[in-house]
């Protein structure tokens, strides 16, 4: 496996088990059973996450993994600061008390795990290895936290607190959404040899640009190449 892909690979697990030990200290101090329970759970899908970056890695090491980030080393830099972050939340995490501290640090570390880079793996690897990723769990997962807010913050701070989260959640999403078109183009697109159309994956043959407006944010201008405009 490209290695700084596995380290990239180790960071988002550190990130993940972090989050785990923070949600567990939020279960302890809890002194409500169905509170204690909802940190449960959610520790819970942490440790769903952490499995997953362990099987990726052990996967990349029978089988090269595609690195789908341009500047990776960036990307590394980026996450490694994010770690960072999520360490200093856990150290804050044993000084909180309340029902409503717990709730609100807890949604400031998922806007943090939202970090485009997680969904960009997940869409990267899902058509490389045969295995679910957290993705297809992730929104009920946010879900289940914003519904507990719902249930213990005021009004107020649950707009305001939500809002931001789902706000996050459709970033990472829209940003994962257009590397993953990127990507697209970068696969075996199947040409016509002669008229140089491009066949679509249902099978329909179109024009390269539309093909290619429909796979990215780029659009076409026309003029006539010089060796064109000697033939007119």
């Amino acid at each position: 496996m490209d290695m700084e892909l596995l380290k990239l690979i180790g960071l988002l697990k550190e990130i993940e088990k972090k989050s785990r030990e923070i949600y567990t200290i939020f279960k302890r101090q809890s002194d409500n059973d169905i509170h204690r329970q909802f940190w449960a759970d959610i520790s819970k899908d942490e440790t769903a996450h952490i499995a997953f970056w362990e099987k990726l890695r052990k996967a990349g090491e029978k089988k090269p993994l595609k690195n789908p980030f341009y500047e990776i080393e960036k990307t590394i830099s980026q996450t490694t600061t994010l770690l960072e972050r999520v360490k200093h939340i856990k150290k804050t995490a044993v000084k909180l008390k309340t029902t409503e501290n717990h709730i609100k640090h807890a949604i400031v570390l998922e806007a943090l795990l939202l970090n485009p880079a997680f969904t960009i793996l997940f869409r990267s690897v899902k058509t490389q290895i045969k295995q679910k990723t957290p993705e297809t769990t992730y929104h009920d997962h946010i879900q289940k936290l914003i519904d507990f807010a719902q249930e213990n913050l005021s009004r107020q701070d649950f707009i305001l607190y939500s809002l931001a989260l789902e706000s996050a959640y459709q970033q990472s999403t829209d940003i994962a959404n257009l590397i993953s078109r990127i990507d697209g183009l970068e696969a075996l697109i199947p040409i016509c040899a002669w008229c140089k159309n491009v066949r679509k994956k249902d099978g329909e043959w179109v024009r390269i640009e539309a093909y290619i407006m429909n796979h990215s944010q780029s659009e076409f201008t026309h003029g006539i190449c010089p060796d064109c405009k000697h033939k007119l």
